[in-house]
Parts: structure tokens; C-alpha cells; sequence
């Protein structure tokens, strides 16, 4: 029997369909955080604060040139997300995204050394490869300094899960099924390849939340908080990947296939799980006002950094926060930039 051809106009409204669904889906995340953009005086120096950083650290100038466009999205990260952190985590956030997002881009071209990263550690041997020597460094001097005991530890453990899961990712990634009997294995992956255990912690710094008073009180939200990063993640990046693009190897798939439903189902119902995450996390934090604030303003800031990066294109939804996003963006550039020619 002879499957019937699909025309372009079937092929159109499906497609306007799963935009304007996919625009309902995301309207409901924004208002489950009430989404307001935060009143914060930000910081977009953090950007050339970043590149120097590499700068600093000797990496050839065609090299920063290629990375540039990186340093400006895990910029955009650390003041967005963590605005009412301390400027030096800001810059800890942003130099930190660089990294991993640049080795996870070029996991291609240091395989090896991406798979003798942890044997090194642990004998205490120099990683060969600049990017993974200088992040070690970077995390010990400038990273842990700012943390408690307990969360440097975690920050260290997850990032070496991190470059694990770049070279397998790598070399699995044509292999690997996700079987309906274990549904929860597309999570079990995500969490090693999206770092958010890292910065679930760079939320709460000892100079606002010393561990000594506070870890008891921040440590249970983190397992939302890892969740909400990756969620939120996935779902803000889908339209760029899976509606306009044609990626089909990421959470949102993966997790439709262990379950057996579509990807428009699965990015329901994972908005809806992370709806159910922010209101756990609400009730995890209210014991603490101020510390419930500061997650508030993460969950806004974090959602108007997707927003208002062109990456994402979600200006091209009929969703009026992303255009008042972007608005505020290029205002913000354009002061820096006036206040730039005003002192030269």
C-alpha cells in the first residue's frame, strides 16, 4: 500500500500548530515564576572580564577570537541568572560556562585527553591540554574561594561527570537507546552532561550563605534546583532545536522516547514537571524570605536570559516578555557603550 504524500499546507499547519503550542507551553512556565524582569543594575563589563581571563592564561588570540561568541553567552548567564550574587561570582559564572561549553564543542578535537582527565586528577598529574589545565586552576583559585567545604567538593565531582560525559556522548552517541523499561535513564544522562549541580551551588556563595548557617537549609533544594536548570534548559532551547531546527538527539526526544509519547507530549509534560519544581523549591526555601527571594530573581533571571539571547529566537513567538527582554538588553549595551565613549 502506497502512504499517502503529505502536501506543504499539511506540513504548514502542523508546523504553525507546534508553535502556538509550544508558545502556550512556555507562557505557563513564565507565569508558574511570575515573571517580572528583575530591577538589578547589571553588569556587562563581566564579558571583557571573561575574555581577559583567557587572555591572561595565554591562549592564542585566534583561538579567544573563535570563542568569543561563547564568552558572551556564559556573560549573559552570570548576570541574568545570579544578579544578586557578588560581581566576583558573576565573573566565577561566566569564565566557568566559557569553559565548558568550548571543551564540550570541542570534545572532537581532545578525545584523549578528555578520557584521561580523571586517571591525571587523581594521580595528581598536569592535564597536557591547555583548556582542561586551565580549568583546574581556575576552580581551585578562583572558584572554591568563594564556597563551603561541601559544595567545592560537589563542584569538582560534577564537573569531572561533565568531561566523562563528553567523550562518551561523543563516542555513544549513534549507540545509545533509551528503552521504555527505564524511563529514568534520560534524566540519569542529562544530569552528567548539563553541569547543573555546579551551578545549583554557585547560587548560594559564603559571603551570602555560609555553610555553617545555611547548608542545611539550601542543601535539600539543590535536587530541584539541578532538575529546574536542566528542565528550564531544554525547554526555552527546544524551539531553536526541534521546532525551527531538526535536532532530534536531546533531552526532550530522549525523553519521549523512554516514555513511548510525541515530543510536543514530552515538552508538556516536562514544563509541567518543572512547574511542580519551582513550587517544591518555594517550599524547601521558606524557612528563609531572603534566601527565597534570591532563588526568585535566579528563576527570573535565568528565564529572561533565554529570552533575550538571539540564539534561542523566541522573538519570533507571540510571547511579548522575550521582545521586552531584548529591549532591555540592547538599552543596557547601548549605556555601557555611551559610558565607554564618555570616559575615553
Amino acid at each position: 500500500m502506497i502512504s499517502k504524500i503529505r502536501s506543504s499546507k499539511d506540513q504548514t499547519e502542523d508546523a504553525t500548530n507546534l508553535k502556538e503550542q509550544y508558545t502556550k507551553i512556555l507562557l505557563t512556565i513564565l507565569q508558574s515564576i511570575s515573571f517580572n524582569i528583575p530591577n538589578y543594575d547589571y553588569d556587562l563589563t563581566i564579558e571583557d572580564y571573561a575574555e581577559q581571563h583567557f587572555v591572561s592564561k595565554g591562549f592564542p588570540r585566534d583561538f579567544i577570537q573563535r570563542i568569543l561568541p561563547i564568552i558572551k553567552w556564559s556573560s549573559g548567564i552570570a548576570i541574568t541568572s545570579y544578579p544578586y550574587t557578588p560581581v566576583e561570582v558573576q565573573r566565577v559564572v561566566a569564565v566557568y560556562t566559557s569553559y565548558v561549553i568550548t571543551i564540550d564543542d570541542l570534545t572532537g578535537e581532545m578525545l584523549e585527553d578528555l578520557k584521561g582527565f580523571s586517571t591525571r586528577l587523581f594521580r595528581g598529574e598536569t592535564q597536557p591540554n591547555q583548556l582542561l589545565r586551565c580549568l583546574i586552576e581556575f576552580i581551585h583559585e578562583e572558584a572554591c574561594p568563594l564556597y563551603g567545604q561541601f559544595a567545592r567538593d560537589m563542584m569538582m565531582k560534577a564537573t569531572m561527570d561533565f568531561i566523562s560525559a563528553c567523550y562518551f556522548e561523543r563516542e555513544q552517541n549513534n549507540k545509545i537507546s533509551f528503552p521504555r523499561d527505564a524511563p529514568n535513564f534520560p534524566e540519569y544522562i542529562r544530569i552528567k552532561t548539563g553541569v547543573a549541580e555546579v551551578y545549583s551551588f554557585f547560587l548560594f556563595p559564603s559571603s551570602m550563605y555560609p555553610e555553617d548557617q545555611y547548608l542545611e537549609l539550601f542543601l535539600p533544594a539543590i535536587p530541584g534546583l539541578v532538575r529546574y536548570f536542566n528542565l528550564a534548559n531544554d525547554i526555552f532551547s527546544f524551539y531553536k532545536e526541534s521546532v525551527v531546527g531538526d535536532e532530534q538527539m536531546n533531552f526532550v526526544y530522549n525523553y519521549a522516547s523512554a516514555n513511548g509519547i510525541s515530543p510536543l507530549q514530552s515538552v508538556r509534560i516536562l514544563s509541567a514537571t518543572a512547574v511542580e519544581t519551582v513550587r517544591q523549591v518555594h517550599g524547601t526555601l521558606s524557612q528563609d524570605p531572603k534566601m527565597q527571594a534570591d532563588i526568585d530573581a535566579f528563576l527570573n533571571g535565568y528565564a529572561l536570559y533565554h529570552l533575550s539571547q538571539s540564539r534561542y529566537r523566541l522573538t519570533e513567538l507571540d510571547i511579548p516578555e522575550a521582545h521586552e527582554a531584548v529591549r532591555l538588553m540592547r538599552k543596557l549595551k547601548e549605556k555601557v557603550t555611551l559610558k565607554q565613549l564618555r570616559q575615553s
